[in-house]
């Protein structure tokens, strides 16, 4: 019984975020609130979010893309703590660049 309920749990859980979706785009005006900027850097951000974990992953062996995302991702709050701590003046911008460039320069 408990292994039903475990299987269906995650189909429930879709089913109530899509009925949840269909109805706030059936409301009034629906087509002018859809912003297309959103749905396509959206799409775009996941694209390279994979792309960038099977680097990862090729690069480092992880077990799945999913820890090599989160290693991706980590490594930004990492860096951004240690040149923080000696040197305060820095952007998240910059951060980023940065930390993109010593991705970079592993690969």
């Amino acid at each position: 019984m408990v292994k039903k309920s475990l299987y269906i749990s995650p189909y429930i859980l879709i089913f109530i975020i899509i009925l949840n979706s269909l109805i706030n785009l059936l409301g009034f005006d629906f087509i002018e609130k859809i912003n297309y900027f959103d749905i396509v850097s959206g799409i775009l951000l996941f694209i390279y979010l994979i792309l960038f974990g099977q680097l990862v992953d090729k690069l480092f062996s992880f077990q799945n893309i999913s820890i090599s995302i989160i290693f991706y991702l980590f490594s930004f709050f990492i860096i951004d703590v240690a040149i923080l701590f000696f040197y305060h003046n820095l952007s998240f911008s910059q951060v980023f660049v940065f930390t993109n460039i010593v991705w970079l320069s592993i690969f």
